[in-house]
């Protein structure tokens, strides 16, 4: 039987396994490095674009994609009709605008906390951390996209092949700085798992950061090793 996977070292001797009596002061680490010069979400407080948007995203975690209108989206971003009109065609366009920008602040975060030096299995730890944590973060968002992109039609659901097919190549890029590059294949189920199980989770509510990131690693780790 394969041994089970357990989480790297980061820093000098916090190690990052469920259970461990380090894990608050690993969390700590891992936070800090996660947030060290990374881009910002979109806000309500923002430029009119970035309002709209998060109006978006605020209004189909409350009332699901299909439901959700025009009038919902410049309410909550406090914004007219006209100004919505002058950045969106429609409300399939304001929401392919909030998946685009979210899909691509997540590869550049998870990228940023690539960077420092770190086995792969470090590496893919701290990307882990990154994206399960600002799940954990920013549940507006999350919720709208990982749940209502399936029902954002033809367009979004092009955006999710994608998105899916950028973090399987930096998972290959990673453990090709190490080793052999994996099977490209191997690295998209990863991701495409990792994806339905972080909606899984937000789907759910509360959730552990540590011991859902241990979780989703493990299973990476188990399948390129």
């Amino acid at each position: 039987m394969k041994a089970r996977a357990r989480s790297p070292n980061l820093g000098s001797k916090s190690r990052c396994e469920v259970g461990d009596q380090s894990g608050e002061r690993c969390r700590t680490v891992a936070m800090a490095e996660t947030r060290l010069d990374l881009p910002p979400y979109p806000s309500l407080d923002g430029d009119p674009e970035s309002r709209l948007v998060m109006g978006m995203l605020h209004s189909v975690t409350q009332r699901g994609f299909a439901d959700t209108r025009i009038i919902d989206v410049v309410t909550a971003a406090g914004m007219s009709k006209q100004t919505f009109y002058e950045y969106f065609e429609s409300k399939e366009d304001c929401f392919l605008k909030a998946y685009e920008l979210h899909t691509k602040l997540n590869i550049a975060r998870m990228r940023r906390v690539a960077t420092p030096p770190g086995s792969w299995q470090e590496k893919t730890w701290r990307t882990t951390h990154t994206v399960v944590s600002d799940a954990d973060a920013h549940p507006v968002i999350a919720r709208a996209i990982l749940q209502e992109v399936k029902a954002a039609g033809p367009k979004a659901a092009r955006m999710r092949r994608a998105a899916a097919e950028d973090w399987a190549q930096l998972i290959s890029d990673i453990v090709a700085e190490a080793s052999e590059r994996p099977p490209f294949e191997f690295c998209l189920m990863i991701s495409a798992a990792h994806d339905d199980y972080l909606a899984w989770l937000v789907a759910s509510g509360d959730f552990d950061v540590e011991k859902e990131t241990n979780v989703m690693w493990e299973f990476l780790v188990s399948a390129l090793s």
